[in-house]
């Protein structure tokens, strides 16, 4: 190897070291959340006793009790503004895994097994 090509291999040693080192430390420093997803096939609006929408009377049951529906909705993030990419359960599964639009995977109907 003549000089030119020794001080290129140092220098792009020295870079991929200098571009690594500090970064490793704070991406492990980082503590993740945790995500917990429910997702209920054929349920309305108003079908547990969680209150969706604060002030709104429909937002949730008098009538069915949801005790652990209700703790975890006090101790978390609530989202009620949510949306089904179908009306159908199986192409709303589909795109919940893959983050695609059924029509995009060309899945429009239900799964027959």
């Amino acid at each position: 190897m003549n000089k030119i090509q020794v001080i290129i291999c140092c220098l792009a040693l020295l870079s991929v070291a200098s571009f690594s080192s500090g970064k490793v430390k704070d991406h492990l420093s980082v503590t993740k959340p945790n995500i917990i997803l429910i997702l209920a096939d054929d349920q309305g609006w108003g079908s547990t006793s969680v209150p969706m929408r604060a002030g709104l009377k429909d937002s949730a049951s008098d009538f069915i009790k949801t005790p652990n529906l209700e703790r975890l909705a006090a101790s978390a993030v609530v989202f009620s503004n949510g949306y089904a990419s179908h009306p159908n359960c199986s192409p709303t599964r589909v795109s919940i895994q893959t983050g695609k639009t059924p029509a995009l995977l060309q899945m429009t109907d239900i799964i027959h097994r």
